[in-house]
């Protein structure tokens, strides 16, 4: 009979349980924001299926060897968590702090050297936006690596360090596949990424730089052809 099977030992997925205590007024927000790093592998994944962005498939490759580094780190040093039954594996450093460190470094880095300057934008709503992506990416990561100390799940120096090397890690790819590439062409670097958009690889995948040719990632230029496409056929419809 059913009832006198073995129940089999059954195991709970970590990346997604996450524990809080539940009298916490805030414990929810904080176990929620423990789950930025799955939602943003989604987000990267579907970013770069969709757009096929050379700069956002380098940033994805940055943010897995960045995880791969923290999990090298973590079975390097072996070093426990604070509290034993919360989270699975090693404490140090922390993936989360990591994780947010590199996405955070790399992505106002961007901002700040590629994107539309603030002294530039002419529609209020842009400069708006960049104030908020400026002001509120930071306080995102911040959020997330202080969940991770709040929950127990790490101490300070799990979470600083963490951090430290994502910011580190983050600030050295960036130089590497962005900066010197983009403002050093000449360099051997600049070379390898203008051949690599040349190639028949990047044609047939369609692999694009936008910021190489609008300040914006084209945002504006590909609104602008569809207005244009759009009033064409609504045009051919109402002749009809």
């Amino acid at each position: 009979m059913a009832g006198q099977h073995q129940q089999a030992a059954l195991e709970s997925l970590s990346l997604t349980h996450i524990l809080y205590d539940p009298d916490d007024p805030v414990g929810r927000i904080f176990a929620l924001l423990a789950l930025s790093p799955m939602i943003l592998v989604s987000m990267y994944t579907i970013v770069v299926l969709l757009r096929r962005e050379l700069l956002i498939s380098t940033m994805f490759a940055g943010q897995l060897g960045c995880e791969a580094f923290s999990w090298m780190l973590k079975r390097m040093f072996k070093r426990e968590r604070p509290i034993d039954y919360v989270g699975t594996g090693y404490g140090f450093p922390s993936s989360h702090s990591q994780f947010m460190g590199y996405f955070v470094t790399f992505f106002l880095l961007h901002l700040w050297f590629r994107e539309t300057s603030m002294e530039r934008l002419q529609d209020p709503l842009s400069k708006v936006r960049k104030m908020i992506l400026y002001i509120g990416v930071p306080i995102w990561g911040a959020a997330v690596c202080y969940s991770r100390f709040h929950l127990t799940y790490h101490t300070v120096s799990q979470v600083v360090v963490g951090a430290t090397i994502g910011i580190a890690i983050g600030a050295g790819w960036y130089l590497l596949v962005e900066a010197i590439p983009v403002f050093y062409p000449s360099s051997l670097l600049g070379q390898w990424r203008t051949w690599f958009l040349e190639s028949d690889v990047a044609s047939r995948f369609r692999i694009r730089d936008s910021w190489a040719v609008w300040p914006d990632g084209g945002t504006d230029a590909e609104w602008g052809v569809w207005k244009i496409e759009w009033d064409r056929s609504r045009r051919e419809k109402k002749n009809q």
